[in-house]
């Protein structure tokens, strides 16, 4: 079917660009659009949660609905009701802080983050996603402050695409490798541990070098921002994750890691979600012109998972 306009088109003005089996894939393209459209209405509706914070002062827009339902589709959610922005707009404040105050300050708004998040879901809901954009520390320690105990699962900010959406549309399974288990004895007690999903910057060998103490890297096999591709694929990262943090209390007698990561926003949380309290201690770094510095340790306090300042400048 076909208005008159188009009719015209394709019958009488370009014909000859419109052969039938041009026709016949256009139908197909549009019956499949509908299709999805229709199937999405019976999808669980579950809430969606937007946190912003500012990236060297820059802000990203919120999510727009359609890029929410196609995000949420690829677990086969739609989004109830409307966006929730439980923390609100800071970024006036934040931006009028000074890089030592802000350091400081970060431990208690990543808490109070947290704590809106979990309180705006309500006592019967256990499901949410979350559309979380910050710097790498913040995002972390926002995952583990929200936990595993519930599926509140991070959706990612393609930059292939400059907006919220999964590049994959069935998971692709273990997209990286860990790498170094073997090197590490049963008393390491400290050790340093990359996630090289975006990119390998070179300093995490300097840090290394520096401290003198094992490193192990989780390293995409293809670098890039959709390394991790599905939302299913960050579970299984995060299971993933969890083992290793737990093999290496357990069999290796870790009790710190010094994390230093260059992942995306999803793979973030993912990993901060993948903390547990029988876990070894965290220290998180971030980049600092030609290095990387400790800004955010994640820390069990009578079984409390807390955020600390690590930022010594």
């Amino acid at each position: 079917m076909l208005c008159d306009k188009h009719h015209r088109l394709v019958d009488k003005i370009a014909a000859s660009d419109y052969p039938a089996h041009r026709l016949s894939s256009m139908r197909t393209a549009f019956c499949n659009t509908a299709t999805r459209l229709l199937n999405g209405l019976s999808y669980e509706p579950v809430p969606a949660i937007s946190i912003s914070w500012s990236v060297q002062r820059n802000v990203i827009s919120p999510p727009s609905p359609l890029q929410i339902n196609q995000s949420m589709a690829k677990l086969n959610w739609r989004m109830d009701s409307t966006l929730l922005s439980p923390c609100g707009d800071n970024d006036g404040i934040l931006k009028s802080l000074s890089p030592d105050q802000l350091y400081l300050l970060w431990p208690k708004l990543i808490e109070n983050a947290a704590e809106k998040i979990l309180s705006s879901l309500g006592r019967n809901q256990y499901r949410a996603a979350l559309f979380a954009f910050g710097l790498m520390p913040q995002l972390i320690a926002l995952g583990a402050k929200i936990g595993n105990k519930q599926e509140i699962i991070p959706m990612l900010r393609y930059r292939d695409g400059n907006q919220w959406t999964w590049p994959a549309d069935t998971p692709n399974g273990k997209a990286y490798e860990i790498i170094g288990l073997e090197n590490l004895d049963k008393n390491e007690g400290e050790i340093i541990l990359t996630l090289s999903f975006t990119q390998r910057p070179h300093v995490f060998e300097d840090v290394a070098n520096e401290k003198q103490i094992k490193k192990i890297d989780v390293k995409a096999h293809e670098m890039g921002n959709g390394a991790l591709g599905h939302p299913e694929d960050g579970i299984t990262f995060m299971a993933d994750m969890q083992g290793l943090l737990h093999e290496l209390k357990n069999s290796h007698g870790v009790k710190i890691i010094h994390l230093l990561p260059c992942a995306s926003n999803a793979v973030c949380v993912f990993f901060g979600k993948a903390f547990d309290i029988h876990h070894p201690e965290l220290i998180i770094y971030d980049f600092s012109n030609e290095t990387m510095e400790p800004v955010l340790r994640i820390v069990n306090k009578n079984g409390l998972c807390q955020i600390e300042s690590a930022y010594t400048n």
